[in-house]
């Protein structure tokens, strides 16, 4: 999958940045994602193009799946949200 980096924000430290990339998806037009800016690869500007790709794998040693889904949803109240 494509991706246009369309803005990198840096903070005070490099590691610490945004970029905004946009994906062109067949049923939802164009989709925007937000995520750290060291995560692109190296040359990577705004304008470029990037190769997106997501494999599905274990987890990681040590980490348990339901634990994690457990921790994320303790807050969450249940019910409608409020606006």
């Amino acid at each position: 999958m494509s991706a246009f980096v369309d803005h990198i924000e840096w903070s005070s430290e490099r590691d610490r940045g945004r970029a905004r990339l946009l994906v062109r998806d067949s049923a939802q037009g164009i989709v925007e994602g937000s995520f750290p800016a060291a995560w692109l690869p190296e040359g990577a500007r705004e304008g470029t193009w990037v190769k997106l790709q997501i494999q599905l794998i274990d987890p990681p040693p040590g980490e348990d799946p339901t634990d994690l889904r457990r921790s994320l949803g303790e807050g969450d109240p249940g019910g409608d949200i409020r606006l």
